[in-house]
């Protein structure tokens, strides 16, 4: 039987990123107070949540993600092919044209990805 993750709870009432990384701050101080590593799911191109998460867990030494490839218009958004759906190249440039200006605002904070793992 699979367990349910705390982010599952505040995906139906969060209605950001943000307000998702901040309803489970308590469950993810708890995680790197057990030792345990810290794991992001978000879809591929969905760079500004690990940048979100690196923001507002500043604490945590580094963390993982693991992706996921959407489904817009009935086709499925993948690294290699995205900019074949309007859909998908619409979604995916908004990404990450937004991110200069919300690194530039704080909003967001940068990241390295070093040895595996998100610093």
């Amino acid at each position: 039987m699979a367990c349910p993750t705390p982010s599952s709870a505040f995906e139906d009432t969060s209605r950001t990123t943000r307000g998702n990384v901040e309803g489970t701050l308590p469950f993810l101080h708890e995680a790197l107070r057990s030792g345990l590593a810290v794991t992001a799911v978000c879809k591929w191109y969905h760079r500004r949540a690990i940048q979100t998460l690196r923001l507002l867990l500043p604490e945590a030494p580094f963390f993982h993600a693991v992706t996921w490839e959407p489904i817009y218009d009935g086709v499925k958004v993948t690294r290699s092919d995205w900019f074949k759906s309007a859909a998908g190249a619409e979604h995916v440039l908004r990404e990450w044209q937004s991110i200069p200006q919300r690194l530039a605002n704080g909003t967001l904070r940068e990241v390295k990805f070093v040895d595996g793992a998100w610093r």
